[in-house]
């Protein structure tokens, strides 16, 4: 219903999600026209709102557990600070209880499934044996801490214009970074991370790359939908996705991936600190 009613608004000057109701703008002068458009539509429908949880022109401020200002979107601190405060899991319960942390977090950290894969070890192990937190564990759970320290701050895209999008693969995660480039500096969008499972691992490397756009799709629809996603990568992707062979899960994947508006490009450089993390630790280490 309100949906319906914001349909015009939506993406222009408007975000909801449920109940939850944005109106935004990128002028002060902007700003008192949209709300009093919202406002005019609101009494129109005879829908009231709480004046206790509104906030009125306010730079910056919290929207599905997100900050959202004018410098982009940030994590909820106060998520980002339990997992800073936390002592090493020392049950079952307490690692699915880590993980279950990081999930809303996983959009601002590169390759999240490499790092959490320890922790999710962990709590398929625990589900049989008696949980032992060792060093494999202690390690990648203190760099984590370490990398919450100066979370990415993510941007938005603008209209209908071209994105980037960065792959990565290790033994066991795929891993890709979508972005826009504004006045020649490339900001992240939105982190993707899959852990690899069984069979999975072993797949060849071109596949896993293959694999991780198709995941990045699933994952980011609306940006693929919506804007022409340039792929940057080294690997021969265009060429494996018109002549996908005689394997099952490629012809399944080329099909899904048929219907976005895809281009290919090698990478040539990376200009933005938040790109290093993903694109050299990872994309350059050839799983064993």
């Amino acid at each position: 219903m309100v949906n319906a009613i914001f349909s015009d608004q939506i993406g222009r000057n408007m975000e909801i999600y449920v109940d939850d109701m944005l109106v935004k703008s990128k002028k002060c002068s902007e700003y008192l026209k949209n709300l009093e458009e919202t406002l005019k539509k609101l009494k129109k429908s005879q829908l009231c709102i709480n004046p206790v949880k509104c906030s009125l022109g306010v730079t910056s401020g919290m929207f599905l557990g997100f900050m959202i200002s004018e410098r982009g979107i940030k994590p909820n601190s106060d998520k980002i600070n339990v997992i800073m405060q936390m002592e090493a899991p020392g049950s079952y319960k307490e690692v699915q209880w880590l993980a279950g942390c990081l999930v809303s977090l996983n959009r601002f950290i590169s390759r999240s499934a490499d790092r959490n894969l320890p922790f999710l070890r962990k709590l398929r192990q625990a589900m049989k044996d008696e949980l032992v937190w060792d060093e494999e564990c202690a390690k990648p759970f203190e760099e984590l801490k370490n990398y919450l320290l100066s979370p990415n701050i993510l941007t938005r895209p603008e209209g209908k214009e071209e994105l980037q999008l960065y792959l990565a693969v290790s033994k066991g995660a795929v891993s890709s970074v979508i972005i826009r480039e504004e006045a020649k500096v490339q900001k992240p969008i939105f982190y993707v991370s899959h852990g690899l499972h069984g069979p999975e691992e072993n797949y060849p490397l071109i596949e896993k790359f293959v694999m991780a756009l198709v995941m990045s799709a699933r994952k980011l629809k609306a940006y693929f939908e919506a804007h022409p996603i340039m792929v940057v990568t080294e690997q021969p992707l265009k060429r494996i996705l018109a002549n996908p062979a005689q394997i099952g899960r490629l012809t399944k994947w080329v099909a899904e991936l048929c219907e976005f508006e895809l281009a290919f490009v090698p990478r040539i450089g990376v200009k933005a600190q938040a790109l290093i993390d993903l694109v050299i630790e990872c994309t350059t280490k050839r799983p064993s």
